[in-house]
């Protein structure tokens, strides 16, 4: 490892870092799902989010709110975004976390299959 320079090192140890951190959010939302519904653990989820975001903005000077002609599409990605964390969450607090965990990655990567398979099967009817 010590022919590698720098930067690659620490985009390897930034990837591990965040699969560590990725990984153990499930552990966090099971743990807070014992003392709390989906719904609520979603909005307190959200809210601490959004609180941690605002020294982060104020750090690099962006601006806190979207400008006007974006609000509509962040009130759509922020209702979906919502739903999803809520079905996630409703379905970890009554199927278990391993079996939402696993639903929830295979899910997306059949999807990205699909995409690749239906591009491809484009490009043979070209």
């Amino acid at each position: 490892m010590s022919d590698l320079d720098p930067e690659r090192r620490n985009a390897g140890v930034a990837l591990a870092l965040l699969s560590l951190i990725w990984g153990y959010n499930w552990v966090a939302m099971k743990t807070g799902l014992a003392d709390a519904g989906p719904l609520q653990f979603a909005t307190l989820r959200f809210t601490l989010a959004a609180l941690c975001m605002i020294p982060v903005t104020m750090r690099f000077r962006a601006p806190l709110l979207p400008r006007r002609e974006q609000w509509p599409a962040v009130a759509i990605l922020g209702f979906m975004l919502a739903g999803n964390f809520a079905c996630t969450l409703t379905a970890q607090r009554l199927g278990g976390t391993a079996k939402t965990a696993v639903l929830v990655y295979t899910t997306m990567r059949s999807g990205a299959c699909r995409r690749e398979w239906s591009d491809w099967a484009r490009s043979l009817r070209r």
